[in-house]
């Protein structure tokens, strides 16, 4: 996979759905990430590889890791949407339901 995405811009979506049970109310947002991986000598690609186990990864790196450093540049809202869960988002989301995370 790294070989693949080596030297091209890839984007990651997550879909995100938050259902308020109270009133069967549904809110669906998807989370775009447009990232561009530098390109890779076999090497490098190889050294990461055996130094970060990214085997169990989408797209084969961890960003939160050494991954960052395979990577020109990524654009994005929330940078944990690219880990896992939007929670910037998740948050708003559930705040329009009138649940606050910091709240009482």
């Amino acid at each position: 996979q790294l070989s693949l995405l080596s030297g091209k811009e890839h984007r990651l979506y997550t879909g995100l759905c938050v259902l308020n049970s109270a009133t069967s109310q549904s809110l669906r947002e998807v989370d775009i990430h447009k990232l561009r991986m530098r390109r890779l000598t076999e090497a490098q690609m190889r050294r990461y590889a055996q130094t970060d186990d990214p085997s169990q990864c989408a797209g084969s790196y961890r960003i939160e890791s050494l991954g960052i450093a395979l990577f020109d540049q990524i654009e994005g809202e929330d940078m944990t949407a690219v880990v896992g869960l939007p929670m910037m988002r998740l948050v708003r989301m559930l705040l329009s339901f009138g649940f606050d995370v910091l709240g009482e």
